[in-house]
């Protein structure tokens, strides 16, 4: 039996995405003229995003048979420049700078064990067990519900 720890493929990384103009899907109600509201899913870009973050992958073969995974993320989103006129009825200024960028959690991670065993010549087993989190993350550029 062999017991080794490794990074995985994806290793260590690093990033900055500095965005000009991200498109963002904004949901408004709308009342038609005869007093009847509607959903409606309106596109805009705003103006610069920055997702700063590292993501790190590791491996541990225990045995020939069995063998861990697992993995972590870490992601900080701000808006730098961006003006919604859907927060002016909400906070009267249409600046959301300083918000997180939604759908971006701050922590990811992910743990697996798998576990191979031979039943015959040419004939194996492997059964495999998962867990992932992912942290709350706002669902709009408001930041008011996760």
């Amino acid at each position: 039996d062999t017991s080794s720890l490794r990074l995985t493929d994806q290793g260590l990384t690093v990033f900055e995405i500095d965005w000009d103009k991200q498109a963002l899907t904004t949901g408004v109600i709308y009342v038609n003229s005869s007093g009847v509201p509607a959903n409606l899913s309106l596109q805009q870009n705003a103006g610069r995003t920055r997702i700063r973050g590292g993501e790190l992958g590791l491996s541990w073969q225990a045995l020939d048979s069995l063998a861990f995974n697992g993995t972590l993320g870490l992601a900080d989103s701000e808006f730098l420049e961006f003006c919604d006129p859907t927060q002016v009825p909400l906070t009267g200024n249409c600046s959301v700078a300083g918000n997180q960028a939604p759908n971006v959690p701050e922590i990811t991670g992910s743990l697996s064990a798998s576990h191979r065993a031979e039943l015959a010549a040419n004939w194996s087993l492997t059964s495999t067990i998962d867990y992932s989190y992912m942290d709350t993350r706002y669902d709009q550029v408001g930041n008011y519900a996760e």
